[in-house]
């Protein structure tokens, strides 16, 4: 019937891709067993099975896109009625629990909404594995790739030889970082100067103390230099304390300033000058 999803005839396929990927598999194994020709013969044979199998599943594709939109329709109206049953069930015990009626009516409804339920959840866990094995067949797994015909033909003697290639390559590589290392450290040897040599901890300390040293003998300089300035400065005030008694001034009491001895009046600030009798 045209438009009619022929959903077993692709399954059918399917099983049939699968018992190729399968044996094509169990030939990789028998490889190095085999013959070169031999093995690339069998091998291509089935791999052109495989890729019509492939190709009518290829034009499948729409067909089974169609079958996996309406199992997804169906599911969705199973769980719609599974809820309406939840549902149900929910209200029945709302009503026993007022006493609407009887434990055992109670229970006779339960268990028949019940097994409802568990048959819905049967249909629902089949349709998805259904849906599962349909998107399997749109993105099947990827299959074995085809043996290069280079790579069988190619003599046992020639695969040390390339061994020995990759070696011989590893060791210049190696010798020449090697190398490379080297001339490095001979250039940073050569810029080295004595005095950029990293001091060692011993240097270090004695230059602290050395410092140290040079600091306590400046302040003791400073200390002495200012107890002779202290003594001078006594010694100056002696003198002119003893300089004024000898020529009899007058020390203003407001401002302090030295007058001669014959002022009435201060010459800086113009006070009254007080004789104090002895």
């Amino acid at each position: 019937m045209k438009g009619e999803i022929n959903i077993d005839e692709i399954k059918k396929l399917e099983k049939q891709r699968r018992e190729l990927v399968q044996k094509i598999e169990k030939l990789k194994e028998k490889e190095k067993e085999t013959k070169p020709h031999i093995f690339q013969k069998v091998f291509s044979e089935y791999q052109e099975k495989l890729k019509k199998i492939a190709s009518q599943l290829d034009k499948r594709k729409n067909e089974i896109k169609k079958y996996i939109e309406t199992l997804e329709r169906k599911k969705e109206d199973i769980i719609k009625e599974k809820l309406k049953i939840e549902d149900y069930i929910e209200e029945v015990k709302l009503r026993f629990s007022i006493g609407e009626f009887d434990e055992a009516v109670y229970r006779s409804m339960v268990e028949e909404k019940n097994r409802d339920l568990k048959e819905l959840s049967d249909k629902i866990s089949i349709i998805e594995k259904e849906i599962k094995e349909m998107q399997e067949i749109l993105s099947p797994a990827e299959v074995t790739e085809e043996v290069p015909v280079e790579a069988e033909e190619m003599k046992e003697e020639e695969i040390p030889e390339l061994e020995e290639i990759k070696e011989t390559t590893e060791i210049e590589e190696v010798t020449g970082e090697v190398e490379e290392v080297a001339e490095i450290s001979e250039e940073v040897e050569e810029t080295l100067t004595p005095a950029e040599e990293p001091a060692s901890v011993e240097d270090e300390l004695m230059e602290i103390e050395e410092l140290l040293d040079e600091v306590k003998t400046e302040e003791k300089e400073e200390k002495k230099e200012e107890e002779v300035m202290v003594n001078e400065k006594l010694l100056e005030d002696l003198g002119k304390e003893s300089k004024t008694e000898e020529r009899g001034e007058i020390v203003c009491k407001k401002c302090g300033h030295k007058n001669s001895p014959d002022s009435w009046f201060c010459e800086n600030c113009g006070a009254e000058l007080i004789i104090e009798l002895e």
